[in-house]
């Protein structure tokens, strides 16, 4: 029987040698295979953080070139709000266009004031608009009155709730 488990133990030991190079070797695919991938992910790393500073170098381009248009756009609209008024009119199709600037505070509180009172007239069948500053016009049975004041636009919308 010694003979039989030393045989066996000589085929086991030239098996497991056998098996143990198997490993190592897939082991050492395995590690070439992993290298190749670091390789990949290090020259994907390097062509995103190019790609990267290519679009913060555009976009910086960009924000600056917004900012010089900004500015052109502002002297342009300060130099049509500051025409000379006795120059000749601005027309467009035959009408003149009047350029006012933008409204402060204090009057676009007084135009909002006459929302209410102006649906209450158009409802009622009158034609409602608004000059500048704060002025509301009504056109109703081919009459033009003009209004400054809250109270007096609400009085004559009354005075035509009444009449019905």
């Amino acid at each position: 029987m010694p003979r039989k488990d030393e045989a066996q133990k000589s085929t086991a030991q030239a098996c497991s040698a056998v098996s143990n190079e198997t490993i190592l070797a897939a082991v050492n695919s395995q590690k070439d295979d992993l290298s190749k991938v670091y390789t990949l992910v290090d020259t994907l790393k390097k062509s995103l953080e190019g790609r990267l500073d290519s679009i913060e170098a555009c976009l910086t381009t960009l924000q600056t070139e917004h900012g010089e248009v900004r500015l052109r756009l502002d002297d342009m609209d300060s130099a049509l709000t500051s025409t000379d008024a006795r120059q000749a009119p601005l027309m467009y199709h035959g009408q003149k266009v009047f350029i006012f600037p933008d409204y402060t505070a204090e009057v676009s509180a007084q135009r909002q004031a006459f929302n209410t009172v102006r649906k209450r007239l158009v409802e009622a069948g009158a034609k409602c608009s608004l000059r500048f500053p704060a002025k509301l016009q009504v056109s109703l049975n081919d009459t033009v009155k003009s209004f400054t004041s809250l109270a007096d636009a609400e009085q004559f919308a009354n005075s035509l709730s009444h009449n019905k």
